[in-house]
């Protein structure tokens, strides 16, 4: 497999539950493997102002696999 130079990864979501979010950690895990072949990635993460929620996810999401997100607040 030869992945692009740039991924770009834009996520956006309104509500998610448990089972989706451990599936939605380990594709994240995934595609964090890219950076081990010196590619650049970068992971957007879209919500709502009015969503403390899911803004809190994308921040746990970021610390826990270590890898900087880009939010976005879209209304």
């Amino acid at each position: 497999m030869n992945p692009s130079d740039l991924t770009v990864v834009d996520i956006f979501i309104n509500v998610i539950n448990g089972a989706s979010k451990k599936n939605l950690l380990l594709l994240l895990e995934k595609i964090k493997y890219v950076r081990l072949k010196h590619k650049k990635f970068i992971i957007n993460w879209h919500y709502r102002k009015e969503d403390d929620d899911i803004l809190e996810l994308g921040e746990e999401f970021s610390l826990t696999l270590d890898v900087p997100f880009s939010f976005i607040m879209v209304n």
